[in-house]
C-alpha cells in the first residue's frame, strides 16, 4: 500500500460486472470517521440503527508484581546490501541500510548515492509490481526479498508521472505509460486544498469562455459553460463531413454568429443545426460540422454540397452580410468567400458502420465545439490541463478488461456554484472523487448541480434505485467503478463528472441499514467500502469506495469526460519509452488511429496489461516491440497470452532480431515481422486493425 492512497493496482480483482447496481468507489479518507453500526447489531429489536454504536471493546489493564523489572526485549537490526536499479540513469545503486529504514529515507539515501538533481519527494520506489509505502520500513516492504534476485527483478527508482511528464511531452498526449504508481488526483490535476477561485476557474479563461458562449450552437444545451479541452485520440467525430469557410474578414470585424445565421440561410438548414468547431485568425478560418442527422444522411448532404458552391455568389446572405461589414455597395467588389465541404465521400460507409446514437454524436459535437480564436497561452493551458486529466483517468482503465478511449473532454466554468461551494460551512477533508452518468442526465445535473440526483428526491427522477447507503448524491473515487455504475455499453458514451468535494463529518457505514433511509444528522458524507457489484465489505484491500453527499453546496463540478468502449489497443513495449527519440512517431500514430497506445518500459508491465485485456475473447490488441531488452522472451511470453497476438519488432538491428524472431514463427505461429521504418509499423497496424 502506498502512503498516497490505494489504487486498483493493489487489487487482483478482475473486470467489474457488467451490470453493477449503482455509480461509483474506493480509497479511505483521511476525514473524522464515526464508526458505524455492524451488520449483526441492526435492528435487530428495533432499535433505530442511527441511535447504535459499535461497542468499543475494553481491556483490563495488567501489572508486573512490584519490586520486579520487566524485561525490554529488543528486536535486532538486520543490516542489508540492497542493489536498486534507478531507472532516470539506467545504473545500479549498490548501498548498505538496514531493515528498521524507511522506504522515505532509503529513496533520499539513493538519490543522494546516484547524483539525482531532482528532490527524492520526486520518485518512488517500485518492488515486486507494486509501489511501496514510503512510511513502511525496508524490513516490512519485503526488499530483504531482493537480495537475490535477478537483474530484472532488482527494486527499481522511478520518477513520479507528474514530473515526468515535464520531460516527456509525448506521455498523456500520444502514448498512456503503464506505471505501477498510485497516481494522487489532487496532484495531478493540480487542485490545491481550499481552492481560490483563480485556482478553480483562471481570469486567462474568462475571455474565451465569453466568446464561446455566445457563438455556440444551442443543440444541446448543458446548463453550465463548458470549455473544450484538447483529445489527444482521433474522435469519432473527426470522420463526420466538415465544411471549411475562409471569410475576407477579420474575426473582430464582425459577429460569428451573425454570419452563421447567413450561411444557415444558404445551406437551408436551422443555425443549430451546425456546430463551429474552431475558427482561426488571419482571414477568418471557420471549421464547421453537422447534426447527425444530416451528416450521415447522404441526400442532405448532397443538398449541401450543391449550396455550398453558391455561398460565393452575389445573390446569397453570406456575401451580403460581406459587404454590408465592408460598407461595399457594388457586389462584385467583395474579396469571396472560400467554401471547402470534405468528407462527403465517407458518408455511406459512416452510415453503414456508425455504433453512436445520433444524440451522443451530437452530445460530442456540442461539447468538443470550440466557436473562438484561442490565443496561444490559453491553448498551451488547455493542452497541459488535458494531458494531466487523460493520464489521471486513462491510468485508472489500465487495469480494466473493458477498453475506454476519451471522447470528449470539457472543462467545467460556473462561478454560481463555486460561489456556494466556498461558501459552504462543511469543514474537513475536500477529495476529487467521479460521479458515472449518461448523456440524458448531463442537464439535469449541471443545471441543478445534481440536486435531482438526490436519492432522497420526492419525485424518484433522475435516480436508479432508493440509496442503499443512504438518501444523496453518490460519488466514488474509482473511475473504473463509476464507468459500471453508469452502465456503459459499446454503442454508447458514458460521462465521468470529476468533481471537488467537501466531506466534512464523514460516517462509515458497514451494512445496508440506511437503505433508503435519510442520511445521519450528524454527518455530512457517508462512506462504504464495498465489492464489484457494489455490496459493502469489511476489507483492507480488494475494495472499492462509495461515498454519499448530502448537500448539493458540498460539490463543485471541475471537469466532464466522455468515454466510449473500444475493442483495440497498441501496447509498445520499450525500456526508453518515455525518451524523446521515437515521439515524432507516437505523434503519427494517435493522428490515425482511434484506439489508446499504452507504453510500457519493462517486460513484466508490459505482459499484465496483454494478460488482463486479452481475458476478453473479442479485444483485439497489437503488439511493438524493441528487439533489446530480451525481446524474444517477452515475444515469446505474448504468444502464451494469446498465440494469434500479432507481434512486430522495431528495431535497428533488423537481421540479428529477425533470426529469432523466424524462429518462434517457425513453430505454427504467425509471423513476427521485423523492421527498422515507422512507415512499416503504421501499415502494420492498419492491416491488423482494419477500419
Amino acid at each position: 500500500m502506498s502512503s498516497r492512497m490505494l489504487d486498483l493496482r493493489d487489487f487482483e480483482m478482475s473486470e467489474l460486472d457488467r451490470n453493477p447496481p449503482r455509480d461509483l468507489p474506493y480509497h479511505a479518507p483521511h476525514s473524522r470517521l464515526v464508526s458505524g453500526p455492524s451488520s449483526e447489531m441492526t435492528n435487530e429489536e428495533g432499535t433505530d440503527s442511527e441511535d447504535m454504536e459499535t461497542p468499543v471493546p475494553t481491556k483490563t489493564a495488567t501489572h508486573p508484581p512490584p519490586n520486579i523489572a520487566t524485561p525490554v526485549l529488543t528486536k535486532p537490526i538486520i543490516h542489508l546490501f540492497l542493489k536498486i536499479r534507478v531507472r532516470p540513469t539506467g545504473t545500479i545503486c549498490e548501498l548498505e541500510t538496514t531493515d528498521s529504514v524507511l522506504i522515505g529515507k532509503l529513496i533520499k539515501d539513493v538519490c543522494q548515492k546516484s547524483g539525482l538533481n531532482q528532490p527524492a519527494d520526486h520518485y518512488y520506489l517500485m518492488y515486486n509490481g507494486q509501489e511501496l509505502n514510503v512510511n513502511s520500513t525496508v524490513g516490512e516492504s519485503g526488499l530483504i526479498n531482493s537480495i537475490n534476485s535477478t537483474d530484472e527483478n532488482y527494486p527499481e527508482l522511478r520518477l513520479k508521472f507528474l514530473h515526468l511528464l515535464n520531460q516527456s511531452p509525448h506521455l498523456a498526449t500520444n502514448i498512456i505509460l503503464t506505471t505501477p504508481e498510485e497516481l494522487v488526483y489532487r496532484e495531478l490535476f493540480e487542485i490545491p486544498y481550499s481552492p481560490t477561485q483563480e485556482q478553480i476557474l483562471p481570469k486567462i479563461l474568462e475571455p474565451l469562455i465569453k466568446t464561446i458562449d455566445r457563438n455556440k450552437s444551442q443543440s444541446p444545451k448543458i446548463s453550465s459553460n463548458l470549455v473544450s479541452m484538447p483529445v489527444f485520440t482521433k474522435q469519432v467525430i473527426d470522420d463526420l463531413p466538415t465544411l471549411h469557410i475562409t471569410l475576407p474578414l477579420k474575426p473582430n470585424e464582425f459577429d460569428s454568429n451573425a454570419f452563421m445565421q447567413c450561411l444557415a440561410a444558404d445551406l437551408a438548414i436551422d443555425r443549430n443545426d451546425m456546430f463551429l468547431m474552431s475558427i482561426q485568425e488571419g482571414s477568418t478560418k471557420y471549421k464547421i460540422k453537422f447534426k447527425a442527422d444530416i451528416s450521415l444522411n447522404p441526400e442532405k448532404m448532397k443538398q449541401i454540397a450543391a449550396r455550398v458552391n453558391m455561398i460565393a455568389l452575389p445573390s446569397s446572405k453570406s456575401t451580403a452580410f460581406i459587404a454590408q461589414q465592408k460598407s461595399l455597395d457594388n457586389i462584385e467588389e467583395i474579396p469571396k468567400i472560400e467554401a471547402n465541404l470534405d468528407g462527403i465521400s465517407e458518408i455511406a460507409h459512416l452510415s453503414s458502420s456508425k455504433t453512436l446514437a445520433y444524440d451522443d454524436i451530437n452530445a460530442l459535437l456540442s461539447l468538443m465545439q470550440r466557436p473562438a480564436i484561442v490565443d496561444p497561452p490559453i491553448w498551451e493551458y488547455l493542452i497541459q490541463k488535458s494531458r494531466k486529466i487523460s493520464i489521471g483517468i486513462l491510468h485508472a482503465f489500465q487495469t480494466s478488461e473493458i477498453e475506454y478511449v476519451i471522447e470528449s473532454m470539457s472543462l467545467v466554468h460556473n462561478e454560481e456554484v463555486y460561489h456556494k461551494y466556498s461558501k459552504c460551512t462543511v469543514d474537513g477533508e475536500e477529495k476529487i472523487l467521479f460521479h458515472g452518468t449518461k448523456l440524458h442526465n448531463l442537464n439535469n445535473i449541471f443545471g441543478t448541480n445534481f440536486k435531482t440526483f438526490y436519492t432522497a428526491n420526492p419525485d424518484h427522477i433522475h435516480i436508479t434505485d432508493s440509496g442503499w447507503y443512504g438518501q444523496g448524491v453518490y460519488f466514488s473515487s474509482s473511475p473504473k467503478y463509476c464507468a459500471t455504475y453508469a452502465g456503459s455499453t459499446p454503442n454508447g458514451i458514458m460521462y465521468l463528472i470529476c468533481s471537488l468535494i467537501k466531506l466534512g463529518e464523514v460516517y462509515h457505514v458497514k451494512d445496508m441499514s440506511y437503505q433508503g433511509k435519510p442520511m445521519r444528522t450528524d454527518s455530512d458524507t457517508h462512506y462504504v467500502k464495498v465489492n464489484h457489484s457494489g455490496h459493502p465489505i469489511n476489507a483492507e484491500h480488494s475494495f472499492f469506495e462509495e461515498f454519499v453527499i448530502k448537500q448539493s453546496e458540498q460539490i463543485l463540478p471541475l471537469y466532464i469526460i466522455g468515454l466510449r468502449q473500444v475493442q483495440r489497443f497498441v501496447l509498445w513495449r520499450d525500456a526508453k519509452i518515455t525518451n524523446s527519440e521515437n515521439s515524432n512517431v507516437f505523434t503519427q500514430m494517435k493522428g490515425r488511429y482511434s484506439f489508446n497506445i499504452y507504453g510500457s518500459e519493462t517486460t513484466s508491465e508490459a505482459l499484465a496489461v496483454l494478460k488482463l485485456k486479452l481475458a476478453d475473447p473479442s479485444m483485439q490488441c497489437v503488439v511493438v516491440t524493441n528487439g533489446a531488452d530480451n525481446g524474444k522472451h517477452f515475444a515469446q511470453e505474448c504468444r502464451k497470452i494469446r498465440v494469434t497476438v500479432p507481434i512486430i519488432v522495431f528495431c535497428s538491428n533488423v537481421h540479428f532480431h529477425q533470426q529469432w524472431a523466424t524462429e518462434i514463427s517457425g513453430s505454427g505461429q504467425p509471423p513476427i515481422q521485423v523492421t527498422g521504418g515507422s512507415n512499416s509499423v503504421f501499415t502494420f497496424i492498419s492491416a491488423n486493425f482494419p477500419s
